[in-house]
């Protein structure tokens, strides 16, 4: 009986706090975000009409760049903004009917 009203006993929620602080030693460069400008200027590389190999338009000498990249179509991705086929590994704009 005690565990069935143990059980059944509301538990209090934990409390959330509204900000933690950043660690010791972080810090966050301007040059390690991604801003929309970035997505758009790297969204204007693939052509409106037709499909690009994923492996082509993400990658680059530099891991940095590379990542970045990768990041890009991730995040336009997840918008709607691109397409991606994984068995085909292709990626493609989305073709926006004409307004008739």
């Amino acid at each position: 009986v005690q565990l069935i009203e143990a059980l059944s006993k509301e538990h209090p929620e934990d409390k959330v706090p509204e900000m933690t602080p950043l660690p010791t030693g972080f810090a966050l460069n301007t040059e390690d975000s991604i801003f929309m400008e970035d997505l758009d200027k790297f969204l204007s590389n693939i052509p409106h009409d037709g499909k690009v190999i994923f492996d082509d338009i993400v990658e680059d000498v530099e891991f940095d760049v590379f990542l970045k990249h990768f990041l890009y179509v991730i995040i336009l991705v997840s918008r709607g903004r691109l397409n991606y086929n994984s068995v085909t590994r292709e990626i493609w704009k989305p073709q926006v009917p004409d307004a008739t």
